[in-house]
């Protein structure tokens, strides 16, 4: 975590008056991270997705319930944070239509 998203996640959880969480990341969205980021702050964005060969080839755990992430611009600042409250392992073709729109990401269609 560079040190724009450290002071971040510090000063979020001053504000809150309640110990700081261990887990947390900052990470930036996919191919297009200033708009998928702006689409998670105006709350379209609510669910987001990964290959399982991504974590594997990366050799990164997969994400958590309860784990906290500063979402990075394009440039590394932080923009929000977000709180993983569910983790699936699905199929692609067995994701559900609620999943696919919460993503933010098309036309809010399936």
């Amino acid at each position: 975590m560079n040190e724009a998203a450290q002071l971040y996640w510090d000063e979020f959880w001053k504000a809150q008056g309640e110990p700081k969480p261990t887990s947390v990341s900052a990470w930036q969205f996919g191919d297009n991270p200033d708009h998928l980021a702006q689409l998670v702050i105006d709350g379209v964005k609510t669910a987001t997705c990964s290959g399982l060969f991504s974590y594997e080839i990366e050799n990164e755990p997969l994400p958590s319930i309860e784990d906290y992430s500063v979402i990075l611009n394009s440039k590394d600042e932080p923009l929000a944070m977000i709180k993983t409250t569910e983790v699936k392992l699905l199929p692609m073709n067995e994701v559900p239509e609620d999943f696919a729109v919460a993503e933010g990401e098309g036309e809010g269609d399936y």
